[in-house]
Parts: structure tokens; sequence; C-alpha cells
């Protein structure tokens, strides 16, 4: 700027002053970037550090399921121990509680209530379910029947912990089985199909095209896909705040880190 009295400068020299003007405002930026920079660097290392002195008491990380390497996880580890708690005549003790608990966070509180028995002798989990249809071929991982003459339904529970979407029209395979007039003739009212997987993500690669009308029109009133991240987890933590046995409190607990720590690895 050219004050009163001043002879207005060269082109050359107005050039020289501005540049000498910013690059002293970008050192000054940049030196304090760079101090801001080092000040969240070493809170960072001292919460590492604070978490480091404290993990010999806390061994956030230390699970029995984390421990022990299975094969097939889906298969050896986390179906049966799912179906287990699941099971209202399971023998953790605390009949249709976790089970409840499951419906009403999936299904949700109005849906739940068509899946709810009254009497938890009432229900029928069946592990590894044979389809027997010619036409149609597989396993189901988990299924969860009513035993009440009065309030038929079923729950189907694919479980894909590391299989990818390889096998992704199973699930309208087995919703076809069980609402299929000459099968089990459930109905959209009485029938439930979730699939569970880490992310809660749909199956990919759908070449059937009735499996992807299926999913369009089905999805969040018949068909669910829930993930371990979220839904499992949320669901696991309402169970050890209900839970009465501490034995089986701490399974979950176990279980719960292996899903904490184990999901990103």
């Amino acid at each position: 700027m050219i004050r009163r009295g001043e002879i207005p400068m060269t082109f050359e020299r107005w050039m020289n002053q501005f540049r000498e003007e910013y690059e002293q405002i970008f050192l000054d930026y940049f030196n304090s970037y760079e101090s801001g920079l080092k000040n969240l660097s070493d809170e960072y290392n001292a919460i590492l550090a604070e978490r480091e002195s404290r993990n010999i008491y806390e061994a956030w990380e230390f699970s029995i399921f984390g421990i022990i390497k299975f094969k097939r996880p889906e298969e050896n580890l986390h179906s049966p121990l799912l179906a287990e708690l699941l099971n209202p005549l399971g023998s953790h003790g605390q009949k249709d509680t976790f089970y409840k608990l499951f419906i009403k966070r999936i299904l949700g509180p109005n849906d739940s209530e068509n899946f709810i028995n009254d009497n938890p002798n009432d229900y029928l989990l069946i592990e590894e379910e044979k389809i027997k249809n010619k036409n149609d071929q597989g396993r189901i991982d988990i299924t969860i029947k009513s035993n009440d003459p009065q309030k038929k339904f079923a729950i189907i529970i694919e479980n894909k912990w590391d299989s990818g979407d390889s096998c992704f029209d199973q699930i309208y395979k087995y919703y076809r089985n069980y609402s299929h007039p000459t099968g089990k003739a459930y109905t959209d009212k009485n029938l439930r199909v979730i699939y569970l997987t880490k992310y809660g993500n749909d199956p990919g690669k759908v070449k059937d095209k009735r499996f992807a009308a299926f999913l369009k029109d089905k999805k969040g009133r018949v068909y669910f896909p829930i993930s371990y991240l979220i839904h499992i987890q949320e669901w696991l933590e309402e169970c050890i705040k209900q839970c009465q046995s501490p034995k089986v409190t701490h399974i979950i607990e176990q279980y719960l880190i292996l899903l904490k720590y184990g999901i990103r690895n």
C-alpha cells in the first residue's frame, strides 16, 4: 500500500516485499502446524504408554477364543456358540433371555413379538439343518422354530464369517424351501431370514434374478443382513447386563473380546 508522501515503489520492489511477507506467513503457519502435529504425536504416544502400562492389569486383547486356533472358526466356534446362546433350552441356564434380546434387537419391538413364545420350552433350535429338497441343496447354520402349535414361526440364520459371497443364492434357496406351498409352507408373516457377516453386507454377485427380486422386496421385512461388528457385539453387551450367571457372563465377555479385536485383524 502506498502511503501519503512516499514515492511509489517499483514493481520489482513490490514483488520482493510481497514475497518476503508471504514467505514469513507461510513459515509461521508451517511452524505452527509442525508444533501442533508434534503435540498431537506426543499426546498419542502418551496414551499408548498409559495403555501399555495398564495392560498388565487389564489385558484387553486376551481371550481364550483368540488363543485357540480354529481351522474353520465359522463352523467350529461362531455358529455353535451363537446357537447355544440363542437356545432357550441351552446349558447357559438363562432360558429365553438371550433369544429375546436378539430378536428384539434385530426385528424391532413390534415384529419381535410374533417370534417370541410365552413358554421358554416351546422352541426348537437346529444346527446345520439339512435341506431335504432335490432342487435345493445346502445346510442352514442355525434354525429356530416354535413348538407351540398355536404360534408357528421360523427364523433362519446364515452365518458367513469368512466364507465371502461364494454361496450368494443360499439365502433365497432357504427362504424358498420354507415358504414353498409344497414344502414347510411358512409365510412372510412368520418367517425371517437373517444373513450374518462381519460387516453386515448383502451377498454380492447375485446370479439368480429371483434372488435379486427377493433382496429388493423382502429386505427389512423378511430378510435382515446383520453384522458381528455392530449387531452381535451390542447384543452380547446386553446379554452380559442381564445374565445372572457369573460363569456364563465370563464366557460371553471372552467371546466379545475376540470380536472386538479379531474382526479388524
